[in-house]
């Protein structure tokens, strides 16, 4: 992987403003010099401090309207005006949580690139299975954002669900396997070539076997990892001091 990029989703964290800012400090630090592009991507509430810290940010969703009655909700060009570059879109937490449906995710991808954004689009199993039984659920969703993709530059991050949260693991050999198998679905479907992250809790624990496959992982979706300050510094040293 040349120039691999990480991507920080701190979901519902830190506690305050001033945190947050501090937090993008450190991750600029850490981030300086080095040969790929840590993007951040902070609670919406954050995004305006962040970017005073940070060069590349993220909105952690985006509606799939462009405008109307939409109470809480952010659009694409909102995101934009506030100095996103980026947007997470179908991440397992609000395809479990929400309910969002691969319809909606396509048309959250398709509002991202009216604004000039580019979409990190997540895929991935919820339980673990055989590889051609989780690659059916994986294919039934690249199927339909396939068809958005293809108007712009994306990004896709594979999630197994079934290895995020506390100490599980997926054998990062499985995972190699899989995101070989996205991006060559894609490049034929689509004639895309296509970043493929991986982002099923990515620590500094177990950063060490997935990285034995960096010629194939093009980055990775740190989830809350990232927003310690110890553990993200750390992980941006060790994946960028492979390379």
């Amino acid at each position: 992987m040349k120039n691999p990029c990480i991507v920080c989703n701190w979901k519902m964290n830190p506690a305050s403003q001033k945190e947050a800012a501090a937090l993008a400090r450190e991750i600029t630090r850490a981030a300086k010099s080095k040969k790929g592009e840590v993007i951040i991507a902070p609670p919406a509430i954050y995004l305006s401090t962040v970017k005073n810290e940070h060069t590349h940010v993220a909105l952690q969703d985006v509606s799939e309207y462009a405008k109307g009655a939409h109470t809480g909700s952010i659009s694409a060009s909102m995101a934009k005006n506030m100095g996103a570059s980026y947007v997470i879109v179908g991440h397992s937490e609000r395809r479990r949580e929400q309910h969002e449906t691969n319809e909606q995710i396509a048309q959250k991808i398709e509002r991202a690139y009216e604004a000039k954004l580019t979409p990190i689009i997540c895929v991935g199993e919820l339980k673990k299975e055989t590889p051609e039984r989780a690659w059916g659920k994986i294919k039934k969703q690249l199927d339909e954002i396939i068809p958005s993709l293809k108007k712009g530059k994306g990004v896709i991050a594979y999630e197994p669900v079934w290895a995020i949260g506390g100490d599980k693991k997926t054998d990062s050999a499985y995972a190699q396997a899989m995101m070989y198998r996205i991006k060559l679905y894609i490049r034929m479907q689509a004639q895309l070539i296509t970043p493929i992250l991986y982002g099923g809790s990515v620590n500094c624990k177990n950063i060490e076997d997935f990285l034995e496959y960096k010629d194939s992982i093009d980055g990775f979706l740190v989830g809350s990892a990232s927003a310690q300050k110890k553990e993200i510094t750390t992980l941006i040293k060790k994946i960028y001091g492979s390379y």
